[in-house]
C-alpha cells in the first residue's frame, strides 16, 4: 500500500502534552499503512459528512479524520483529536469542505 497524504493543522497548544506524543505517533503509522489493524480506521455511520473517519489514538482518545481518495492516491484531512464519543459527536456536526480556488481542504 503507497503512502498516505497527511494534512494536519498545528494543534500543539491544543492537545495535552500526555497524547501529544501519541497523537504524531497515530499520524506516522496512519502515513505510512493506514490499513495497520491497531489504527482501527472506521467510517463513522452518522457523520454530517461521508467521508468522515476515526481511528485510535490510544484507549481513551481518536482522531476525526477525512479521508480523501484518486484513483492513485489516499490523503486524511485531520480535523483534530478528541476524547472517545466527542469525536463522534463532532463528526455528526463537521464538513469538509475544498476551496476549489485555492485547492485546499478546510473543515467547516
Amino acid at each position: 500500500m503507497p503512502e498516505s497524504v497527511i494534512i494536519y493543522p498545528k494543534q500543539d497548544k491544543l492537545l495535552d502534552s500526555s497524547i501529544r506524543q501519541k497523537a504524531y505517533s497515530f499520524l506516522e503509522k496512519l502515513a505510512q499503512d493506514d490499513s495497520a489493524p491497531g489504527l482501527h480506521i472506521e467510517p463513522v455511520h452518522t457523520a454530517a459528512d461521508s467521508r468522515a473517519r476515526t481511528g485510535r489514538v490510544d484507549q481513551q482518545y481518536r482522531a476525526l479524520l477525512f479521508k480523501l481518495t484518486t484513483p492513485t492516491s489516499t490523503a486524511y484531512v485531520v480535523h483534530g483529536i478528541y476524547n472517545h464519543d466527542d469525536a463522534y459527536t463532532m463528526a455528526a456536526k463537521v464538513q469538509l469542505t475544498i476551496k476549489r480556488t485555492q485547492g485546499l481542504a478546510v473543515g467547516a
